[in-house]
Protein backbone atom coordinates (compact mmCIF):
# COMPACT_ATOMS: atom_id res chain seq x y z
CA UNK A 1 0.00 0.00 0.00
CA UNK A 2 1.31 3.46 -0.85
CA UNK A 3 1.88 6.38 1.50
CA UNK A 4 -1.08 8.15 -0.12
CA UNK A 5 -3.37 5.16 0.50
CA UNK A 6 -2.22 4.74 4.08
CA UNK A 7 -2.88 8.38 4.91
CA UNK A 8 -6.33 8.28 3.31
CA UNK A 9 -7.41 4.92 4.72
CA UNK A 10 -6.16 5.71 8.21
CA UNK A 11 -7.84 9.13 8.16
CA UNK A 12 -11.12 7.57 7.04
CA UNK A 13 -10.83 4.81 9.65
CA UNK A 14 -10.58 7.54 12.29
CA UNK A 15 -13.77 9.16 11.00
CA UNK A 16 -11.87 12.30 10.00
CA UNK A 17 -12.54 14.41 6.95
CA UNK A 18 -9.74 15.91 4.88
CA UNK A 19 -10.70 19.25 6.40
CA UNK A 20 -10.36 17.80 9.92
CA UNK A 21 -6.86 16.50 9.21
CA UNK A 22 -5.86 19.73 7.47
CA UNK A 23 -6.93 21.74 10.49
CA UNK A 24 -5.02 19.55 12.93
CA UNK A 25 -1.76 19.69 10.98
CA UNK A 26 -2.28 23.32 9.91
CA UNK A 27 -2.39 22.97 6.13
CA UNK A 28 -5.06 23.46 3.48
CA UNK A 29 -7.56 20.78 2.58
CA UNK A 30 -6.08 20.78 -0.92
CA UNK A 31 -2.67 19.85 0.55
CA UNK A 32 -4.25 16.79 2.17
CA UNK A 33 -5.94 15.99 -1.13
CA UNK A 34 -2.63 16.10 -3.02
CA UNK A 35 -1.00 13.76 -0.47
CA UNK A 36 -3.90 11.31 -0.63
CA UNK A 37 -3.94 11.33 -4.42
CA UNK A 38 -0.19 10.71 -4.55
CA UNK A 39 0.48 13.89 -6.53
CA UNK A 40 2.86 15.01 -3.79
CA UNK A 41 4.22 13.65 -0.54
CA UNK A 42 4.48 15.48 2.76
CA UNK A 43 7.96 16.44 3.97
CA UNK A 44 9.36 14.44 6.91
CA UNK A 45 8.40 17.02 9.56
CA UNK A 46 4.85 17.20 8.20
CA UNK A 47 4.65 13.42 7.96
CA UNK A 48 5.43 13.26 11.68
CA UNK A 49 2.54 15.69 12.37
CA UNK A 50 0.21 13.63 10.19
CA UNK A 51 1.19 10.41 11.96
CA UNK A 52 0.57 12.02 15.35
CA UNK A 53 -2.81 13.37 14.25
CA UNK A 54 -3.82 9.93 12.96
CA UNK A 55 -2.47 8.08 15.99
CA UNK A 56 0.02 5.97 14.07
CA UNK A 57 3.78 5.72 13.73
CA UNK A 58 5.59 7.42 10.87
CA UNK A 59 7.01 4.00 9.97
CA UNK A 60 3.47 2.71 9.41
CA UNK A 61 2.73 5.50 6.95
CA UNK A 62 6.06 4.87 5.22
CA UNK A 63 5.28 1.13 4.94
CA UNK A 64 8.19 0.21 7.20
CA UNK A 65 5.98 -1.80 9.54
CA UNK A 66 3.18 -4.24 8.80
CA UNK A 67 -0.33 -2.95 8.49
CA UNK A 68 -1.57 -5.01 11.42
CA UNK A 69 1.04 -3.31 13.62
CA UNK A 70 0.11 0.19 12.51
CA UNK A 71 -3.10 2.02 13.33
CA UNK A 72 -3.86 0.22 16.56
CA UNK A 73 -0.45 0.98 18.05
CA UNK A 74 -1.50 4.52 18.85
CA UNK A 75 -4.80 3.37 20.35
CA UNK A 76 -3.11 0.72 22.49
CA UNK A 77 -0.62 3.27 23.81
CA UNK A 78 -3.43 5.69 24.68
CA UNK A 79 -5.42 2.98 26.45
CA UNK A 80 -2.40 1.78 28.41
CA UNK A 81 -1.64 5.35 29.54
CA UNK A 82 -5.29 5.84 30.51
CA UNK A 83 -5.25 2.63 32.57
CA UNK A 84 -2.10 3.78 34.36
CA UNK A 85 -3.57 7.22 35.05
CA UNK A 86 -6.84 5.76 36.37
CA UNK A 87 -4.98 3.29 38.59
CA UNK A 88 -2.87 6.14 40.02
CA UNK A 89 -5.86 8.38 40.69
CA UNK A 90 -7.80 5.58 42.37
CA UNK A 91 -4.82 4.15 44.21
CA UNK A 92 -5.55 0.77 42.63
CA UNK A 93 -3.21 -1.74 41.07
CA UNK A 94 -3.00 -1.68 37.28
CA UNK A 95 -4.39 -5.21 36.98
CA UNK A 96 -7.64 -4.07 38.63
CA UNK A 97 -8.34 -1.44 35.95
CA UNK A 98 -10.26 -2.70 32.93
CA UNK A 99 -11.21 -0.49 29.99
CA UNK A 100 -13.86 -1.31 27.40
CA UNK A 101 -13.69 0.66 24.16
CA UNK A 102 -16.56 1.01 21.72
CA UNK A 103 -15.97 2.81 18.45
CA UNK A 104 -18.27 3.58 15.58
CA UNK A 105 -17.78 5.53 12.40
Amino acid sequence: MSLASRIKETREARGMSMTDLAGIVDVTTSAVSTWESGRSAPRPAMLAKIAKALGVKVEFLNEEIDEEDGPMDGVEEILQKAKEDIANVLGASLDRVKLDLHFSV
